[in-house]
């Protein structure tokens, strides 16, 4: 008592739904690994150190201050950055504008 499919429209829509699974694929791989790239650079390497020296800069405390609070509210909250992240890479790709074909999205 399902919806009943002609042949073509059996095959257009399977070439649709292999369309947006490796669409969906590409997007979730992008994030993954941006997430990674921003873990090592923002959490691990000079951007941290980068930050830290920011934040004696401009808020005018000590270096044991600063490292603190790049602790406390950058490396504490890692999961909640990386989460933001990937959302935004979802958001992103989501609200791209995408060439849409007659037959096929």
């Amino acid at each position: 008592m399902g919806i009943k499919l002609k042949l073509d429209e059996k095959v257009d829509y399977r070439a649709f739904q292999r369309k947006i699974m490796e669409r969906f694929c590409a997007i979730a791989l992008i994030a993954f690994f941006l997430v990674i790239v921003l873990y090592v650079l923002i959490l691990q390497q000079r951007v941290g150190n980068w930050i830290v020296d920011l934040l004696k800069f401009f808020m005018r405390i000590e270096e044991e201050e600063a490292l603190l609070l790049y602790y406390y509210y950058f490396r504490e909250y890692k999961e909640v950055f990386f989460s933001v992240v990937m959302i935004a890479v979802f958001a992103f790709f989501a609200l791209a504008a995408v060439p849409v074909d007659d037959k096929i999205l």
